[in-house]
């Protein structure tokens, strides 16, 4: 029963994480659509099409607007310096 427990929970928790990857793309990078993303993620991640497309939409660069010059918060702000490094540096695209 253990070595069981050993083998499936590293595939089941590395699965959630990947299932889940747009969505935690979008929240590190602070995409002003994050709960679109996240919306479509869960909604249609399942299918490999509703998936690529939450994660292309995460991975986009957002469209300057007539608010862009204010700074929206980010989740960096919430982390210790070192874990918002590291988070930035893997998320970091373009």
């Amino acid at each position: 029963m253990e070595l069981a427990t050993l083998i499936l929970f590293p595939f089941f928790g590395f699965g959630f994480v990947f299932y889940f990857l747009p969505s935690i793309v979008a929240l590190v990078r602070g995409k002003r659509d994050t709960l679109s993303i996240c919306l479509l993620n869960f909604f249609l991640g399942w299918t490999l099409i509703g998936w690529i497309i939450a994660l292309v939409w995460a991975f986009k660069v957002d469209v300057g607007s007539a608010d862009s010059h204010r700074r929206r918060p980010c989740i960096y702000s919430l982390l210790s310096p070192s874990s918002a490094a590291t988070l930035y540096a893997f998320a970091r695209v373009g």
